[in-house]
C-alpha cells in the first residue's frame, strides 16, 4: 500500500477528496503506513 491509496481509503471513508483531508489525519496515516513497512 501506498500513502497515496491510504489518504484516497480514508477521505472515502470521511466522504471527502484526499486532498481535504487534514494535516493531523495525514500525519498519523504516514505513521501507520511507515509502522507497517
Amino acid at each position: 500500500m501506498n500513502l497515496n491509496a491510504l489518504y484516497a481509503l480514508e477521505a472515502a471513508l470521511w466522504g471527502i477528496h484526499w486532498l481535504e483531508l487534514l494535516p493531523e489525519v495525514k500525519e498519523v496515516l504516514t505513521e501507520k503506513l511507515a509502522a507497517l513497512e
